[in-house]
């Protein structure tokens, strides 16, 4: 039996991240969740939040992510599916509060948006509040 995770996060565009890990605890839609090493198999709904790894190493890392599809592989690996994975050393906390805050101002005039511009601009929130609780803890 592996005492690892093979690990990896995905988006549309690129891996994000790979590599050999201890544990993952991961926000889905019904709270987070820790998989190790030899994890039954799962598939589950990744939602917005902070992704946190711990390498064999000790070393932790995180990651701001978006919503996606979680699966933990029979053989101790781990595949992240998401539209937007960000590493924590990556983030701009003052970038990512000007977004929030117009991402807000945006949204409250609802009315004046289409359903599509509505989801948009409301991924587009959840996503900077994600990068910025995540840059916030990791950040110091």
């Amino acid at each position: 039996m592996a005492n690892f995770l093979k690990f990896s996060i995905v988006t549309p565009d690129q891996v994000v991240y790979e590599d050999e890990i201890s544990q993952a605890t991961i926000p889905t839609k019904v709270g987070e969740i820790t998989v190790l090493a030899n994890h039954t198999p799962l598939v589950s709904t990744l939602s917005y939040g902070e992704l946190r790894i711990k390498k064999s190493s000790g070393e932790e890392v995180g990651f701001a992510v978006s919503q996606g599809v979680i699966e933990v592989r029979p053989g101790s690996e781990l595949i992240v599916l998401t539209n937007f994975a960000l590493h924590a050393r990556e983030i701009d906390i003052a970038e990512a509060e000007k977004a929030r805050a117009r991402a807000e101002e945006i949204l409250k005039d609802e009315e004046a948006l289409s359903k599509e511009d509505f989801a948009h601009f409301e991924t587009s929130l959840m996503r900077e509040i994600a990068k910025i609780k995540t840059g916030r803890r990791w950040l110091k």
